[in-house]
């Protein structure tokens, strides 16, 4: 046995303690358990357990609790006891708190009045928020953290101090950063729908709980889909609401302080009233007198004077749906067009959901998951699948640095506020959007260990929107069936649509998702304007046509007849004191100024600029086109290279570069700037196919520009040549150009940024500049020329430009990677073997050579405009190589000579008697 195991033994060991207490004990649980536990809780409980954790929702428990018709030991010890049930049939639990959960209801029953908004309900809640009480320990799913002294949290104190009951602790998985609920130390929590199916992550112990409702409102907590993925996955409610409404004061979970991207707590519950009841009672007490970093903002409804605009997102732009869910959202959206809603549609191409991920997942993990994974390290706890995807095999994530993450927090920002413009602008005519209306995933609840797409929940935790899911109906493979004419966008699309069958999820929940905009905090100046973004999920009128706020829609599993809501921001004037205003005054938040300059916003900024309204100095934002860097790839950038030299300066100018090389070890100095690297052996076709493969998962299917760059040389008198090491030489510097182009070309026809070739060509290429014992290399150098030229012309029509990039004499290791050239015992050229065997080593005479970095910035320069020129000629003597070529043939032959030491060969058979001479010797 390892030692980890002894731990996890003790951790377990402590669950079955809680879990023996049940009283009576459950008989009659089957060994083999069914695929679907749905049926269970009627074969076991009493009439009496199921009319009360079944039959009465949230609200109406409560009234019941309230007027004294029901004990609340009588309540607890049910939902105590269908929880032990939810354990045995999905594997949900932590910890079921039986004598204290007891000894807490049969207090508030001796109290002469009911006390608190949440008088005698039992909560479940997720293990490693913490627990009020005394000898508590928290692991957060951690074995090296079992056994570990934990206290309460402020949200636990504020919920206890309402009259909740706490009776269950829930689990979670590995690192608690799973859209799935797997650990070691508690194993696998599975759906009560089927087995088969995940329950969800991060809060899937809440989820498998609420599901079998063994619970009717528990604690989970979002940072990237954690409540909403979960709940969506069982066909309950679930919130996410704005960061800092709620506090996370007193949980545990590695990264402690982190900011990047920060999780809330938030409701999930079997009804939709209740979310609200959460918010309130959670808010009730003025929580940021504690905990200051808490807006401060008690939960206020608001009431709508007009029709609700919703937005309807039907894919993320990167993701297809699966069928059910492209069904409920057609369902959906046209129950709210007859209940008077304005219903468009949200276009999610052009806001680039793909970067989303690509900031997020980094944003996650700025220590490069060091701490997580030292934590488990530490035990010799093994690292899970979905653990290594979320850390391991994400290309952004590392250990950064200071600087390197202030730049990360600037990127989430300006897409923040890039996408904040977009939704703004759905108000040009005269009504902004309300709500999105959209899918939580990609589809109903995932087979184990595949929960490997974020992107429908992740990207509103990256802007920090409040989310809320509902139950809208299930698999039905008669209605949902599977479009075997579909051809996925992108790797990830295949991955999701290959996964799909209709027989597999059969009756599994069905769930959307509610987003609306990020609050802004209230403001006060002269007692007059107030900027208010309160994310709110309010009651509906059942079956009443939608003129407001009370007049939404909820939808249940089979039935729609009315939607939740959720609250997008206002300007509320208070105009009697309009006049009072001070024209000075400015509610742009503070750090904006920097946003001024225009020329300083790069792709992603915005202006600001002061606007009249009604008699008051606002702000609005100027929009600026959005755009993500444009996509590169470059061959041969090993440490040294011009290709190295040439992807940081490309990577200074904001591209996205991908550095390639054969082998990864020599990509040191790309890699350090912060390039992804790709390994690619231009002379394999397999290997360029795998990095066709890896540039269309990292950008979703297509590239803006390729640079073939990847060369060798080789310098000898062509009459020494080796013809199998020039066969060699046009094999690299000729056809690999061929190779790479045809490959990663249907990745740039996909491209709508004026996509480019350019390819490392020679000075050396051209007639008339032919430099000596450079015979063999200039001639593929030639051929590359004849190449690009011809390519130039066939792609035109396509859009895509290809460019010369004739390069002239360069500081760089091009010459090391080769053997120093020696030549041969018996040549003609011995008479001056040093001077030519040094300009076959690249230190040619009379040419002054520019560092690689100084290259390279001219060359980023040049391809970076928006029209690069068809041909770009930098280095040393490129420039006089292109005049060379209008000069009669022979010309320039004596520069040529005293480059090469040809002047010295011929001086010293002067100095030898002269040619004849020689040749008779």
């Amino acid at each position: 046995m390892a030692a980890y195991e002894a731990t996890v033994a003790s951790a377990r060991a402590k669950r079955d303690e809680s879990l023996a207490k049940v009283s009576p004990k459950l008989e009659g649980i089957p060994e083999e358990l069914p695929l679907n536990s749905q049926g269970l809780p009627k074969a076991i409980l009493t009439e009496r357990e199921i009319e009360i954790t079944e039959n009465y929702s949230v609200t109406e428990l409560l009234s019941l609790l309230r007027e004294r018709k029901i004990k609340v030991e009588e309540v607890t010890r049910a939902f105590l006891r269908r929880a032990a049930l939810a354990q045995a049939a999905t594997n949900c639990l932590v910890e079921l708190m039986w004598d204290e959960a007891i000894a807490r209801a049969q207090h508030l029953d001796s109290l002469p009045e009911p006390k608190g908004m949440l008088f005698g309900l039992p909560i479940s809640t997720k293990e490693h928020h913490g627990m009020v009480g005394e000898n508590v320990t928290t692991n957060a799913s951690f074995v090296a953290w079992i056994g570990k002294p934990h206290g309460s949290n402020l949200l636990y104190d504020t919920l206890y101090d309402e009259g909740c009951v706490f009776y269950a602790r829930t689990t979670q998985p590995q690192t608690i950063m799973h859209l799935e609920t797997i650990s070691v130390v508690y194993g696998r929590t599975v759906n009560p729908y089927n087995r088969d199916l995940t329950s969800g992550g991060s809060s899937g112990g809440e989820s498998a709980l609420l599901g079998i409702r063994g619970s009717i409102l528990g604690v989970g907590g979002d940072i990237g889909g954690s409540i909403r993925c979960p709940a969506a996955h069982v066909g309950v409610y679930g919130f996410k609401p704005t960061l800092k409404r709620i506090s996370v004061m007193g949980g545990r979970a590695p990264m402690a302080g982190k900011e990047t991207i920060a999780s809330t707590p938030g409701p999930m519950t079997v009804d939709r009233e209740a979310l609200e009841l959460f918010m309130k009672a959670a808010l009730a007490s003025k929580p940021w007198k504690i905990d200051p970093s808490l807006t401060v903002k008690e939960w206020t409804p608001y009431t709508f004077t007009r029709p609700i605009k919703v937005a309807v997102m039907w894919w993320d732009g990167v993701v297809q749906p699966h069928p059910p869910m492209t069904r409920a959202l057609t369902e959906v959206a046209e129950a709210c067009r007859k209940a008077g809603m304005e219903v468009v549609d949200w276009d999610p191409v052009p806001l680039f959901h793909d970067k989303a991920w690509d900031i997020i997942s980094e944003l996650y993990w700025p220590d490069g998951g060091e701490e997580a994974l030292k934590t488990m390290e530490a035990s010799g706890e093994p690292i899970l699948p979905l653990t290594k995807f979320i850390i391991q095999e994400q290309p952004k994530v590392k250990n950064h640095t200071q600087h390197e993450l202030w730049k990360l927090c600037t990127e989430r920002e300006d897409y923040r506020a890039a996408y904040a413009r977009a939704w703004t602008n759905t108000g040009k005519d005269g009504q902004e959007v309300d709500v999105i209306l959209c899918p939580p995933s990609f589809g109903a609840a995932t087979p184990h260990d595949q929960s490997r797409y974020w992107g429908y929940t992740a990207q509103w935790n990256l802007l920090d929107y409040p989310a809320a899911v509902f139950p809208v109906t299930t698999v039905d493979p008669t209605k949902d069936v599977k479009n075997t004419g579909y051809v996925p966008k992108n790797d990830q699309d295949k991955f999701v649509y290959d996964m799909y069958s209709p027989e597999k999820y059969k009756d599994a929940p069905v769930s959307l998702q509610l987003v609306g905009r990020r609050q802004y905090d209230e403001k006060n100046a002269k007692r007059g304007i107030f900027l208010q973004d309160n994310p709110l999920v309010s009651p509906g009128t059942k079956g009443a046509r939608c003129r407001g706020v009370a007049d939404a829609v909820v939808l249940r599993p089979g039935i729609i007849d009315r939607i939740c809501q959720v609250i997008s921001s206002i300007a509320i004037v208070d105009k009697e004191t309009l006049s009072e205003v001070d024209e000075s005054f400015n509610p742009l938040p503070a750090g904006l100024e920097r946003n001024h300059v225009v020329s300083q916003l790069g792709d992603n900024g915005y202006a600001v600029a002061p606007v009249d309204v009604v008699l008051s100095s606002l702000w609005s934002f100027k929009n600026i086109k959005m755009t993500t860097k444009r996509t590169i790839l470059l061959t041969g950038c090993s440490d040294g290279s011009l290709g190295s030299a040439l992807a940081i300066a490309l990577h200074k100018r904001d591209w996205r570069v991908f550095a390639s090389a054969r082998n990864l070890a020599k990509l040191t100095a790309v890699k350090n700037a912060g390039i992804e690297c790709i390994q690619l052996d231009v002379g394999s076709e397999e290997s360029i196919a795998a990095a066709v493969e890896h540039v269309k998962q990292l950008t979703g299917g297509s590239l803006d520009g390729l640079v073939n760059n990847a060369g060798t040389g080789y310098s000898m008198p062509i009459i020494h040549i080796d013809i199998e090491k020039a066969h060699d030489l046009f094999e690299l510097n000729v056809f690999s150009i061929i190779r790479v182009t045809r490959a990663f070309l249907p990745l740039l026809l996909k491209s709508d940024r004026n996509p480019i070739i350019a390819n490392n060509t020679s000075g050396s290429s051209l007639l008339g500049c032919a430099l000596p014992f450079q015979g063999a290399y200039g001639a593929s150098k030639a051929a590359a020329t004849s190449i690009t030229e011809s390519l130039r012309i066939e792609l035109d029509p396509f859009g895509i430009r290809v460019i010369n990039l004739l390069t002239g004499g360069v500081k760089s290791t091009f010459h090391d990677n080769s053997p120093h050239p020696v030549l041969p015992a018996d040549s003609i050229y011995n008479l001056a073997k040093e001077d030519i065997e040094a300009t076959m080593s690249g230190k040619e005479k009379g040419i002054v050579k520019p560092d690689a970095t100084t290259w390279a910035n001219q060359v980023a320069a040049d391809i970076s405009q928006r029209k690069p020129p068809y041909l770009v000629s930098r280095g040393g003597k490129a420039g006089t190589a292109r005049l060379a070529t209008l000069l009669p043939i022979g010309l320039t032959d004596g520069t040529m000579k005293k480059m090469a030491g040809i002047d010295v060969l011929e001086k010293k058979i002067q100095d030898k008697g002269g040619l004849e001479k020689i040749k008779q010797s």
